[in-house]
């Protein structure tokens, strides 16, 4: 009997006064694996990748011919050496990308953070760091690039400061709205209660403004992956930028698609990296909780 009010119960969450059953809410109580929503979508874009395949011609390859170049030349390709790159396939230069992308957005979010928290705390900081911002902040990443890469050479290392410059303004972005955006009830709430300065930052601003934080991270690391690209493009002896320069030097559309394709798979790893880490460190806060 207690399980056929339980039954009864859920059945009628997803049925209207009039027994019609709501497929929005029954999907929404399946596990995510199960909800069938993406799995739709993905289907209608390969779908639509054929159509568009069997409409352009040859420089627009169907997925099964991208998918098949992609795995063949995960780890090792003759040909790409014949081309002049390195052994080992895409892996050495979605490695590269990884690494520049992880040491910029590391370096970036550390000065980021500082700059960001410090002139949302003193007005003083404020008024130096602004202009910097508001100037730098707005340049082209084409116009910045070369100038980079003039000052640093082809190196890993001006791909990873160019990464970090454009990660520092948003993250310096982020942090200060993060803060400013915390309700002063709170802090006036903490000095109520008899919080010194150092409490009051520690305990209720710096705690208040992470998840907002955390969603400047995931936007710098979204945006890193195409900066590191990029400046790859403009000048550099490895990684996906300079991968896709040489394969398009002999029209290999087929390849170029699928690195891009691994880019994007690490990118979506990364994300989902930062919102567990997001999930631990703001474990305290009842969010995503619906009725």
């Amino acid at each position: 009997m207690g399980f056929g009010r339980q039954m009864s119960t859920r059945l009628s969450t997803v049925t209207t006064a009039s027994g019609n059953r709501q497929p929005e809410a029954v999907i929404r109580q399946l596990p995510r694996w199960l909800d069938p929503v993406p799995v739709l979508g993905i289907a209608g874009t390969i779908g639509l990748w054929y159509l568009a395949s069997w409409v352009v011609g040859r420089y627009l390859p169907p997925p099964h011919q991208v998918f098949a170049d992609g795995l063949s030349n995960l780890t090792a390709s003759k040909y790409f050496v014949g081309l002049g790159l390195p052994t080992g396939g895409f892996l050495p230069h979605l490695t590269y990308t990884a690494t520049t992308v992880i040491i910029g957005v590391g370096v970036g979010i550390c000065i980021g953070f500082l700059s960001g928290i410090s002139s949302a705390r003193w007005p003083t900081v404020d008024r130096i760091t602004d202009p910097f911002v508001s100037t730098f902040g707005t340049v082209p990443i084409l116009v910045a690039a070369p100038f980079f890469l003039i000052w640093f050479g082809l190196v890993g290392a001006a791909q990873a400061i160019l990464v970090s410059f454009y990660t520092t303004v948003i993250m310096h972005i982020y942090c200060f709205q993060a803060v400013r955006n915390l309700h002063p009830k709170f802090v006036e709430y903490a000095r109520t209660l008899g919080a010194d300065t150092s409490a009051i930052f520690l305990r209720v601003i710096l705690p208040g403004a992470v998840p907002e934080i955390f969603g400047g991270v995931r936007v710098a690391f979204a945006a890193a992956w195409g900066l590191a690209a990029i400046a790859e493009l403009l000048g550099s002896r490895y990684g996906v930028g300079y991968a896709v320069l040489t394969l398009e030097s002999v029209y290999d559309m087929s390849n170029i698609m699928a690195i891009i394709i691994y880019l994007g798979i690490l990118a979506l790893i990364m994300d989902w990296f930062i919102g567990q880490i997001r999930r631990f460190v703001t474990r305290w806060a009842e969010t995503g909780k619906t009725e």
